[in-house]
């Protein structure tokens, strides 16, 4: 290299040095911006590759759809309203049911970053703050969450908002932040009932802090939801509680949860939230936050540690339920834990303060959690565990059960369902449509992405004990008598098996082949069936 050359090179390598010591600067001035930023453009650029594969998911937004088309006030049932109005707003003005969701969900969980980081700077300080948002920016089963049109984002959402303002209502002092935060509780209350919880909780940290009046200013606002929702389901069905019961009643008695199970799978209902929140965070953050509590926990004061209350309760309410069978176990309604957690893991930080390497290690270990938490969720630990076959079988269910909602981007595990939509779509572009029951996140996905109103679609039950119910079908049929009518058949299904017993059969006309690499689906016409 010659003298001219060396100069060019010396040159090129000062600019790319002050151009990384700028980039750095500009994170630590403003680290919240950053992850802000990384949290939205990350999200972005997986929706492509995404699909909708929640059965739940799908549901809300044919509700959305539903309520767009008739708006309604909404003062009783088992889903709670505030998605449908909140989806259905958004679609009156962009109508796409696979975009519009999925794009709100994307802005709330940025959102969602913001409230935390706040409340985690005055929790603690701001100086570890970004360490708690940028988990949560990549946290791969509230990434995942993000991409489909699922309750719980703007269900957190909502929360982290209502937990900063009362956090600012007890550092100022202020009335107006404590009204401001029910008001949040409020919206969070109408999208999840994991947030009616966290209202009384809340409010049981006011009367902590020995914020007499300011707590019963927020309750009687925070409860307003609630007592409307309680009140109406009284009057509709006779019970206070019938949201909850009528959760409860699909889960015991439709889908049989609690049949025949024994000590593995109820030590596998007792472990499987701390190993969902443990994937959450990232496998090596809950060592980090044990070390930083032995270390630091002597530190904290009265004040933080009543914060450590709201989780602590979730936790146990959690696993309770989780073992009596009332809350199936879906990595999704981890979220909740999620929220409270983190804030705790601004004091894993303080273990190397003095380090100036450890923030640039703990943010790419931090970054890390997501494109290495498919390959952590598939590790086969109870291996470790043959002492005991029957603590091996737990383990081994905790990590097996719901294994595919631990990838961060959903995506369908075959190509059959887009194969459907497809053939469904070259029959007819708008008819009635029946799904008998092939999988909850296949016969969900076409049911979305066919193309047609929720009012022309019907999906068959797909629970162990729900029956066919003859009478909707019926209705259907009737009420979907100026369109063409296609059934999405799965041969030899109790659906198949009924009609061909009640002579139907003979009405049906197969428009495709009964297998041809679908897996013995087939696409018949029901024109002029009869039920």
């Amino acid at each position: 290299m010659n003298s001219v050359q060396f100069d060019h090179a010396h040159r090129l390598l000062e600019v790319l040095e002050k151009g990384i010591n700028k980039w750095f600067k500009a994170i630590q001035d403003h680290p919240l911006l950053f992850i802000m930023g990384l949290a939205f453009f990350l999200r972005l650029s997986a929706f492509p590759y995404s699909d909708t594969v929640d059965s739940d998911a799908v549901s809300r937004v044919f509700m959305a759809q539903n309520w767009a088309n008739n708006p309604e006030f909404i003062w009783h049932g088992t889903w709670l309203p505030f998605h449908q109005y909140f989806i259905g707003s958004f679609l009156l003005v962009f109508p796409s049911i696979t975009i519009t969701p999925i794009i709100l969900n994307i802005v709330l969980a940025t959102a969602t970053v913001w409230a935390v980081y706040h409340f985690t700077a005055l929790l603690f300080e701001k100086t570890n703050a970004w360490f708690p948002a940028i988990l949560l920016a990549v946290s791969p089963i509230f990434f995942r969450n993000s991409l489909m049109a699922m309750a719980e984002i703007p269900g957190i959402c909502t929360a982290a908002f209502g937990l900063l303002f009362v956090m600012r209502s007890i550092k100022r002092e202020s009335l107006k932040d404590a009204i401001v935060a029910a008001l949040f509780m409020t919206l969070s209350n109408g999208f999840r009932y994991e947030s009616w919880v966290i209202s009384g909780l809340l409010f049981i940290i006011l009367l902590l802090y020995r914020q007499y009046r300011v707590a019963s200013i927020y309750a009687v606002i925070a409860v307003s939801f609630p007592v409307i929702w309680i009140v109406g389901n009284f009057i509709d069905d006779g019970n206070y509680m019938a949201g909850i019961a009528g959760a409860n009643y699909f889960n015991l008695v439709l889908a049989g949860v609690n049949e025949g199970v024994g000590f593995p799978e109820r030590m596998a209902r007792l472990l499987f939230y701390p190993y969902s929140l443990t994937l959450s965070t990232g496998v090596w953050v809950m060592p980090l936050i044990l070390i930083a509590l032995y270390r630091r926990g002597k530190t904290l004061s009265r004040a933080q540690w009543i914060w450590a209350v709201p989780f602590a309760f979730m936790a146990i309410l959690v696993t309770y339920k989780a073992i009596d069978g009332t809350l199936l176990l879906q990595h999704r309604f981890s979220s909740t834990l999620l929220l409270l957690f983190l804030p705790f893991t601004a004091l894993i930080p303080r273990i190397f303060e003095k380090s100036r390497l450890f923030p640039i290690i703990l943010s790419c270990a931090a970054l890390s959690i997501l494109p290495f938490s498919n390959y952590m969720a598939n590790r086969n630990v109870e291996r470790w565990l043959s002492f005991s076959p029957d603590v091996e079988s737990a383990f081994g269910l905790v990590r097996y059960i719901r294994q595919d909602q631990a990838e961060p981007i959903p995506k369908l595990k075959y190509d059959r369902p887009k194969e459907l939509v497809k053939r469904i779509r070259s029959r007819c572009e708008n008819c009635a449509l029946v799904l008998d029951f092939t999988g909850w996140q296949e016969t969900y996905y076409v049911a979305l992405n066919v193309g047609l109103d929720p009012g022309q679609i019907m999906i068959l039950p797909g629970t162990k004990y729900e029956e066919i119910n003859w009478l909707r079908i019926e209705q259907f049929l009737n009420k979907n008598q100026a369109y063409p009518g296609l059934i999405l058949l799965k041969d030899e299904s109790s659906f198949h098996q009924s009609i061909k017993e009640s002579g139907a059969v003979k009405d049906l006309m197969l428009i495709g082949p009964a297998n041809d690499s679908l897996d013995e689906l087939s696409i018949r016409t029901f024109k002029n069936l009869q039920i």
